[in-house]
């Protein structure tokens, strides 16, 4: 991770934010339910056979896998880059309704410069816990020193909400497609 510890486990990143040496940190809350208080927005389950959370990723796409690697992203994504992490499960029916129209938008030229992080929520049931993830799909957004600037859950029907997020907090990118 690029950033450097300091006494208590904490970490410091190469722009000065201080992160907790696990996702606790990173929370504005208390550490959220267990895994079985994770409620879906939408729909039932999805067939366990549909790998549907690896098909059509943008490039700028990327899987997250823990706490480490997380940290790593938003110190590399440094003060200009925005970060959308998208909390998702595999058997979730709205997060796979969502997934194309995620894709869509992250493939888009007006957020070539965002970085989308995913993060499977059964692979990473602590951190999601500790970062407050309560209904799934769920997404957080990031930006340099600012850290968390926005947190919401979403669906199909609010697929908006994600654009408006995305035109507030990365200005340099086009109007809000529909």
């Amino acid at each position: 991770v690029a950033g450097r510890s300091t006494p208590g486990g904490s970490m410091t990143t190469h722009h000065g934010s201080r992160l907790g040496g696990d996702a606790r940190a990173l929370s504005r809350r208390g550490p959220a339910p267990v895994a079985r208080d994770v409620k879906r927005s939408m729909g039932g389950r999805v067939d366990p056979s549909d790998e549907w959370w690896l098909k059509t990723p943008a490039p700028n796409m990327r899987d997250c896998n823990g706490t480490p690697q997380f940290l790593e992203v938003l110190a590399e994504a440094g003060e200009d880059t925005l970060v959308v992490v998208d909390f998702y499960a595999r058997w979730c029916g709205a997060c796979r309704a969502l997934h194309p129209k995620l894709c869509k938008i992250a493939a888009s030229d007006a957020h070539s410069n965002v970085i989308f992080l995913k993060v499977e929520f059964d692979d990473n049931k602590e951190m999601c816990r500790n970062m407050g993830v309560k209904i799934l799909p769920y997404f957080h957004m990031y930006k340099g020193k600012a850290g968390r600037v926005a947190e919401f859950s979403a669906s199909l029907t609010k697929v908006a909400r994600i654009r408006e997020n995305l035109a507030e907090y990365n200005p340099s990118g086009d109007a809000p497609q529909q």
